[in-house]
């Protein structure tokens, strides 16, 4: 006889899958090219981004709605969805959210979970009264109404923001020439999203990044901006890291910040927000399992590197740079071949079949190979230069947490500033620290190869294994870093606003 806790404990089990796998997410995603103010260039591949997360989203059980104006490539490119892409002007927009609003309704009536996801691409900009708006066809869609008409409106369990938008100036309110605002901006970005009421949704996710230039927000090697790359890599299962199908927002926001660690050009600097929903910090951006009908590709624990993965379109899909150690699954969405980059050599990825493995794919003739210069050559050399695995994400989070202790204020008149300097010289002292873990890995990687020529299976395996626990140190001091350094930049940005304003 089944004992009742034991009864229980299945009952529980099969009404939590129920539940997940019953979950509805709601899209509206915006793509809009046009500028909107002096200074701003147009963008090229707003549209391309809204596109790809679409096709990503309307992969999802629920409903997902497209607002874009498709250039004459992006149609050539993507001809499945040009009668679907609506126009994007702010009541129609509204609309459609109001009708999404009463179908998520009817779903928690039914007992149904629901996510709603309001995604952006394209340039923020400030009106002459401080308040930040996003760019549509033929106007703005403003801070205030955002909050009002859309968070404050919707009935899903949790509401996720994704916004690229790539004019630093949207989370600036009445100071477009301020000489300082790169310094400033991570923290004038909490203190913008605070200010205005975030705080009062505490179900509502943010994912947002700014850049001070059209150039450093797209590159054309990917056709798309570079943050929403990233995002959609980080979200189609390379920011995965602890291996449970789920991608938290601890997990994206790592996986961003050390794709762009790489990065040594002054132009494209950009400040990443994310903000974990209040009530549910561990809540995930997505769940893998979600996406139901995608082909699983399997990256084993000892496949490591770079790795670019293109659709047979020649559009570009996802890229990550893997630690080893651990395994990915990687989410390729159906109807397509795909190509796998890996070092020197390029991979095809069958279109039959639910799942494959890296290891076991057939090669073939060179497919992606990147080019460029100036920006797009810092690009291709610098973004994800740095290996992302499970030891980078908890370093992060011992950054984030180590940053959050009491310290010892030695200048009671600038606390923030004391703070910011000494958590920042730790961030600086950790990153010597990775330089140096590198260093000693560079060594023992030479040593392996050595080995390799004239050593034992067995001195082979010992240093193989002095490579990975190098590198693994390496992974722990970046993360470590990254979190200290993120938090010195938005202690010092406080102090700077407490002194402006």
């Amino acid at each position: 006889m089944i004992s009742a806790a034991l009864l229980l404990t299945v009952l529980a089990a099969a009404t939590e899958g129920e539940s997940s796998a019953g979950a509805r997410r709601y899209a509206i995603i915006i793509g809009v090219n046009d500028a909107f103010s002096a200074g701003q260039k147009p963008l090229s591949y707003a549209d391309d981004d809204a596109v790809r997360f679409y096709s990503l989203f309307r992969e999802l059980a629920g409903e997902a709605a497209l607002f874009t104006l498709l250039d004459a490539e992006t149609q050539g490119l993507y001809p499945e969805v040009v009668g679907e892409a609506e126009i994007p002007e702010k009541e129609a927009i509204f609309a459609r959210a109001e009708r999404m609003f009463a179908q998520i309704a009817a779903d928690k009536a039914r007992g149904i979970s629901t996510e709603l996801y309001l995604i952006y691409s394209g340039h923020g900009l400030v009106d002459e009264r401080g308040e930040g708006r996003l760019g549509l066809r033929g106007g703005t869609f403003s801070r205030t109404e955002l909050y009002e008409r859309f968070l404050a409106k919707s009935p899903a369990a949790v509401n996720h923001l994704i916004v690229d938008a790539c004019d630093a100036y949207f989370f600036v309110q009445a100071r477009g020439n301020d000489p300082n605002v790169d310094q400033v901006l991570s923290a004038r970005a909490r203190e913008f999203l605070d200010r205005q009421t975030l705080a009062r949704f505490p179900t509502t996710g943010a994912i947002l990044s700014t850049a001070s230039m059209a150039e450093s927000h797209e590159w054309s090697e990917i056709k798309g901006g570079v943050f929403s790359h990233q995002v959609r890599s980080a979200i189609l299962g390379a920011a995965d890291a602890d291996e449970d199908g789920r991608i938290s927002y601890d997990e994206l926001e790592a996986f961003v910040l050390s794709a762009n660690l790489g990065v040594k050009h002054q132009s494209a600097n950009r400040a990443v927000f994310v903000r974990a929903p209040e009530r549910d910090r561990a809540h995930p951006v997505i769940e893998l399992s979600a996406l139901a009908r995608a082909h699983r590709l399997r990256v084993g624990p000892e496949q490591a590197g770079r790795i670019a993965i293109a659709d047979d379109q020649g559009r570009r899909y996802l890229d990550l740079n893997k630690a080893p150690g651990f395994s990915l699954v990687l989410a390729l969405l159906p109807g397509l071949r795909y190509f796998v980059s890996r070092g020197d050599a390029d991979f095809l990825v069958p279109g039959e079949g639910k799942e494959s493995d890296l290891g076991l794919l057939a090669t073939v003739a060179p497919t992606l190979r990147a080019r460029g210069s100036g920006i797009a050559d810092a690009y291709e050399k610098g973004l994800f230069s740095v290996a992302f695995g499970p030891q980078l994400v908890d370093g992060f989070r011992l950054g984030v947490r180590a940053s959050a202790d009491p310290v010892l204020v030695v200048d009671e008149s600038h606390p923030l500033r004391t703070a910011s300097l000494i958590t920042g010289g730790a961030a600086l002292a950790l990153g010597g620290v990775a330089v140096g873990f590198w260093v000693a890995g560079d060594g023992a990687t030479n040593s392996y190869n050595q080995t390799l020529r004239t050593g034992s299976l067995l001195e082979q395996q010992r240093a193989s294994e002095n490579v990975q626990a190098w590198d693994n140190r390496a992974n722990i001091a970046v993360g470590a870093a990254v979190g200290l350094g993120v938090t010195a930049l938005g202690l010092l940005g406080l102090d700077l606003l407490d002194v402006r304003f």
